[in-house]
């Protein structure tokens, strides 16, 4: 393997696909030195699978400390379901699928199709249109709006907020303003409850409730799991299609194969990098490699699908492996999406 191969640095988001074909041929298992400490890093698809299920996995940093020092540290600083193990994990998860459903999705379609039409009207109807952040990086947001129930008058400053919070720009001061607004309409919703989502957590109450905290982690965890995410996947999927033509084409041809042309764009160029990441409670071995106790273990999803320098026929899509990391921050900054592999 390479002695010099780039992760996660420079020239490396430009195209990464090549460095996760040569980490899978030769290095599965990989330590990778980073700013902020070493990690480990899965990039098979096996292991990624097992790894995403193996109890000896956790969510909580502490395992990082030797555990003399572990019992007097806080875990994570706020209660949000993706940082958490079970149990805590489950109970979080059980209370909100009671109310975040199948049938509240589909009766949002609708407002979906207008808010992304609109989006789309406003777009200049001649010379070049920049449809990041004209159209990606509004439409997830303004749709996290109308789900949490946020009032049209507070909608510009919560959109600037979660896009300063995502693209990297004034992180920290924006995930504050975002934590401190959310949790004043929390109280709101209690006084005046709506048909939004917030609303329906806040009501819901059999035998457990969300406190106060849980409830704003679940609406900040819904904003970042779901903006970054939606962003990339339509700058993605549009770059495919104008880097491949004849499957724009099919796609103009048969539209009712766009469902399928979805899932294609997830897997040949995933909108994010890797899962958040667990820590090894004891001695684990991937592809005959030992990885220590406490180490961080962020896996590789993007890389673990086998990719062709083309995407699959739309008649032909498959999902091929599951989505999650930090990527496209710098990509979007540079307003280019990842250009497709050629492995």
């Amino acid at each position: 393997m390479s002695a010099t191969l780039e992760l996660f640095d420079g020239a490396f988001w430009r195209d990464p696909y090549p460095a996760y074909a040569e980490l899978r041929a030769h290095a599965p298992v990989r330590r990778v030195e980073r700013a902020d400490g070493v990690v480990w890093l899965l990039s098979r698809y096996a292991d990624v699978r097992a790894a995403l299920a193996d109890p000896r996995l956790s969510k909580d940093w502490r395992y990082t400390l030797p555990p003399e020092q572990r019992a007097g540290q806080p875990g994570s600083p706020i209660p949000m379901m993706i940082l958490m193990d079970p149990p805590e994990h489950t109970r979080l998860r059980k209370l909100v699928s009671r109310v975040f459903t199948l049938r509240r999705m589909e009766a949002l379609r609708p407002r979906v199709r207008e808010v992304a039409a609109e989006l789309i009207a406003e777009l200049p109807s001649r010379g070049p249109v920049d449809l990041m952040p004209g159209y990606a990086l509004l439409l997830p947001v303004l749709v996290i709006c109308e789900l949490l129930g946020v009032p049209a008058d507070d909608r510009e400053e919560f959109v600037a907020w979660s896009n300063a919070m995502v693209d990297g720009t004034d992180e920290m001061e924006s995930a504050t303003k975002l934590h401190g607004y959310l949790s004043t309409l929390i109280e709101a919703k209690r006084a005046r409850p709506d048909d939004a989502l917030i609303s329906a957590l806040i009501a819901d109450a059999d035998d457990d409730r969300l406190s106060h905290e849980e409830l704003v982690a679940m609406a900040m965890m819904l904003l970042i799991a779901g903006h970054e995410t939606t962003v990339n996947l339509i700058g993605n999927g549009l770059l495919a299609l104008l880097t491949h033509p004849e499957q724009r084409d099919l796609l103009r041809a048969r539209p009712e194969l766009l469902s399928a042309a979805v899932e294609e764009f997830l897997r040949f160029d995933s909108p994010v990098h890797s899962t958040p990441a667990r820590f090894a409670a004891e001695d684990v071995e991937y592809a005959g490699v030992v990885i220590p106790t406490g180490s961080p273990m962020p896996r590789s999803c993007a890389s673990t699908a086998t990719r062709a320098g083309t995407p699959r026929s739309a008649t032909a899509c498959t999902t091929a492996s599951a989505p999650s990391s930090p990527a496209s921050r710098a990509r979007r900054r540079s307003g280019r999406c990842s250009p497709p592999a050629r492995t």
